[in-house]
């Protein structure tokens, strides 16, 4: 999440409650708004943060009652160039 301007890791939280897993381009489509592309199953890389977030599948990512993404548990990296991270279509 953002804090203050600056990107923290969220350590604790809340039970979340959603009334069924979220499909890939449910997924996909919340991802592409925040500018991450997606890679290769249910992983996800921006190129302008340079980060790469892995294992939104649908135990991850629960659709609330009121339809919004709820997503938690993800594996996050901040990436490098010799990760030979590359954009869609270009791997």
């Amino acid at each position: 999440m953002l804090v203050e301007d600056e990107v923290q890791p969220v350590v604790k939280q809340k039970a979340l409650v959603g009334i069924r897993g979220a499909e890939q381009k449910e997924v996909e489509q919340e991802m592409a708004q925040m500018g991450f592309y997606r890679r290769k199953a249910d992983n996800y890389y921006s190129p302008m943060l340079g980060i790469l977030v892995e294992d939104l599948h649908d135990e991850n990512v629960l659709v609330s009652p009121k339809g919004s993404l709820l997503i938690f548990d993800p594996v996050i990296y901040l990436t490098k160039p010799e990760m030979g991270l590359t954009m869609p279509g270009a791997d």
